[in-house]
């Protein structure tokens, strides 16, 4: 199932801001501690370029952080997404080293500024982990 963000207003000004959290996931087994190194997400944007939409995760719901000062993919710049030309395409977003925690949410957000001109069809498709699960001592 693939989530859609699209402006239906010709001003394209209805609903400036914009925020889409995941579930929360546990793996199966919210017991077990879980060493995170990836975050993949697959969508399409239109246009070429930065979009001004960001991603953060969440472990064990405490605080938002944001992807960033790690390396990045060719589809993401820092924590943002970018432009796709309507083309499906994965971006990867790695995780800080020794990222522990039982469980993850992802937050993805569009806040609309002076300096941006909107996002237009926007679609997300998959958000995937790669994580190893620690064993009990």
């Amino acid at each position: 199932m693939a989530f859609y963000l699209k402006s239906t207003s010709p001003a394209r000004e209805t609903n400036p801001n914009i925020k889409f959290i995941t579930k929360t996931f546990d793996m199966e087994d919210v017991s077990i501690e879980k060493k995170f190194s990836l975050c993949k997400v697959s969508y399409k944007i239109e246009d070429n370029g930065i979009s001004k939409i960001k991603v953060y995760y969440k472990l064990n719901n405490l605080v938002w952080k944001p992807f960033h000062d790690e390396p990045k993919s060719f589809y993401s710049s820092d924590n943002k997404l970018l432009r796709t030309n309507n083309k499906i395409q994965t971006a990867s977003f790695r995780f800080p080293d020794n990222t522990k925690g039982r469980t993850i949410a992802i937050k993805i957000e569009y806040v609309k500024d002076s300096d941006s001109d909107g996002i237009e069809g926007f679609e997300l498709s998959d958000i995937s982990f790669t994580y190893r699960a620690i064993n009990r001592k």
